[in-house]
């Protein structure tokens, strides 16, 4: 028998969560409402192991690699002008010493610029995508800053691999390319981090050696589709008609046209429940 959505939540004054990923997790009818929409899950086809972990900070790594892919997304679409979202780990100056760390991030930034130039991925490129990935720990946590520009040698080399693994081809643009894009309506949920918007195809990255569709990628893509539905994405000219996950340790780009996504006529309905159950701006 078919799921059908929960009835919509009271309407909050404010948001209750500081993130989208936070809202979720603390919103069960949420979670249920999304799998109720959602229609028969299908995995990757399997595939090799292209970047093994080296042992480093999966946590350091993924952001380091996050900020690596921008990046190299920038450079391989030289004719189109991407819409970049501010640095996040620039905000560790509100933490840490300003002038040294807005010194230390500038520094960081013009390396990984040269990548963005159209120059081959180095050594020195992913360094400074562990420097930029160690203070955004910070200004996201609040915590190790004892850690600030602290690149392990294994989380340099694993960025390097991951770099290596991605598939060129799978990430040229035609339209438009938006890295970190944001959402109109983020402020509904306490706000919200996705990825990479490439044309129509939103974009979550995991640098996980697992090639499944996880729930969780599904609930977290879903609700970035909603806050497009509910207010659009900031800087695009479209709406996002296909999601999309990077397994970046298997080199492996998984598009989910959201038409084929959803049970027939339940995205609607969806994006109502949410529009409905969220806190107005």
């Amino acid at each position: 028998m078919a799921l059908a959505l929960p009835p919509p939540l009271t309407r909050p004054a404010s948001p209750a969560f500081g993130s989208l990923t936070a809202y979720l997790r603390g919103t069960p009818e949420a979670r249920q409402a999304i799998r109720a929409a959602l229609g028969v899950r299908t995995h990757p086809a399997p595939a090799p192991l292209r970047a093994a972990p080296q042992g480093a900070n999966p946590g350091l790594v993924g952001t380091a690699f996050d900020y690596a892919f921008r990046f190299l997304l920038e450079g391989l679409n030289p004719g189109l002008t991407a819409v970049k979202g501010a640095l996040i780990a620039r905000a560790a100056a509100l933490v840490l010493d300003c002038e040294r760390t807005l010194a230390a991030v500038d520094e960081a930034e013009t390396t990984l610029q040269e990548v963005a130039g159209g120059q081959p991925f180095e050594a020195r490129h992913a360094h400074a995508a562990v420097v930029l990935a160690s203070f955004e720990v910070v200004a996201r946590t609040g915590r190790f800053a004892e850690l600030v520009g602290v690149v392990p040698g294994a989380a340099r080399e694993d960025v390097l691999g991951l770099v290596q693994a991605i598939p060129r081809e799978a990430f040229r643009a035609e339209r438009q390319l938006i890295l970190n894009p944001r959402f109109a309506a983020a402020g509904r949920v306490g706000g919200a981090d996705a990825d990479v918007l490439l044309d129509d195809l939103l974009i979550e990255v995991k640098a996980t050696r697992h090639l499944t569709l996880d729930g969780d990628y599904l609930q977290q893509l879903t609700g970035y589709l909603v806050l497009d539905r509910l207010g659009g994405t900031v800087g695009s000219q479209e709406p996002v008609r296909r999601l999309g996950v990077y397994y970046a340790r298997h080199g492996v780009l998984q598009v989910l046209p959201v038409k084929d996504l959803y049970r027939p006529g339940l995205l609607p309905q969806l994006v109502s429940w949410f529009d409905e159950s969220l806190p107005r701006l």
